[in-house]
């Protein structure tokens, strides 16, 4: 189950409970603390009232990733499903393909943010790289914007 910000989160833990809930099934739950997450923030100068350097941002989207693990493995289990987590650090797309390689799983889950294409295709699309590298069947969750 790879995981992503809430609420594409929530969604996705919420879809492998209604598929999966009760089946004793075994789950791998990953978030991936991309390269790219800290691009979005002003740069440290602009905030140095908040923060005073890059690492205490750092730390804080490690504790945000940890907690989306923290309430997927907690969500999981109480569905009655074999849960685990796991959080690392990398290109989410090439760290999901890694993952299912290593634990030999049988399917990926992930969200999607359901982007136009033509954004799409400039950003890229880690739902589109894991469904075609993945040794696996994926899985891939619509994420419902609300209107």
């Amino acid at each position: 189950l790879a995981l992503d910000v809430a609420p594409i989160a929530c969604e996705t833990i919420a879809a492998v409970k209604r598929m999966f809930g009760g089946t004793e099934a075994s789950v791998v739950a990953l978030s991936v603390v991309g390269p790219n997450e800290l691009e979005s923030v002003p740069s440290p100068v602009l905030l140095s009232s908040v923060a005073q350097n890059l690492s205490v941002l750092e730390t804080d989207q490690v504790r945000t990733h940890e907690k989306i693990v923290a309430h997927a493995v907690e969500s999981l289990r109480a569905a009655g499903l074999d849960a685990t987590g796991e959080v690392e650090h990398g290109n989410p797309s090439q760290v999901i393909v890694k993952a299912a390689r290593s634990h030999e799983v049988e399917l990926v889950v992930v969200g999607c943010h359901g982007r136009p294409a033509a954004r799409r295709r400039m950003i890229g699309s880690v739902a589109s790289h894991v469904a075609a590298h993945a040794p696996c069947d994926v899985l891939v969750v619509r994420h419902k914007p609300e209107s």
